[in-house]
């Protein structure tokens, strides 16, 4: 449905990505302190994501710093709810279309702004993904199809949001970086 103004557009979108982060960030820590499961996932997999492998790693030191990238990880199931939550959580927080992250970067900047920071971070997407991330460049390709219409106009996007909601959409760019960026590995 149509929301009343840009400021309810960012709580929309902001609200659901702080819901789910919070979420998958609980099932992480909850299935680690469970301990190892029958789930075993490659090291390499777990670092594609510094906050979620950073936990993890946390948790068990070491697991991941392993030369072998394709060593398996025994996780508890709740543990890998929760990693994919993190990684599908930031990658809907990704300022494409009619995500989350679209939503927040429309209801910040506008929609003329919006539309040029879709196509730039579906560029970067691309060119992440062409240098060895699957994830990125998979996610990339669906939204470059799926998301192309923008959000839908709220009824007064001329007043702009506050800044107490501008703080907190750099916060979540922060998070949502770390959450898609790789754990950078330094090997024993």
């Amino acid at each position: 449905g149509q929301v009343d103004g840009r400021g309810e557009m960012f709580d929309l979108g902001f609200g659901s990505a702080a819901v789910g982060f919070g979420l998958s960030l609980g099932f992480l820590v909850l299935g680690l302190s469970l301990g190892g499961g029958d789930a075993v996932l490659p090291a390499g997999f777990l670092r594609s994501s510094a906050l979620a492998g950073g936990i993890i790693d946390l948790f068990n030191p070491g697991s991941l710093t392993g030369p072998d990238p394709m060593a398996g990880i025994h996780l508890h199931p709740l543990a890998v709810a929760g990693f994919t939550g993190i990684i599908t959580t930031a990658l809907n927080c990704l300022p494409i279309g009619q995500t989350d992250g679209g939503r927040v970067t429309t209801a910040l900047f506008g929609r003329q702004a919006a539309s040029v920071i879709t196509a730039f971070t579906l560029l970067v997407c691309f060119i992440i993904g062409l240098f060895g991330n699957d994830i990125i460049l998979f996610y990339a390709a669906i939204a470059a199809i799926t998301q192309r219409e923008m959000e839908v106009p709220a009824r007064n996007e001329i007043d702009e949001v506050d800044d107490a909601r501008g703080i907190l959409g750099i916060l979540g760019v922060f998070v949502v970086m770390l959450s898609v960026l790789p754990l950078p590995i330094q090997t024993p």
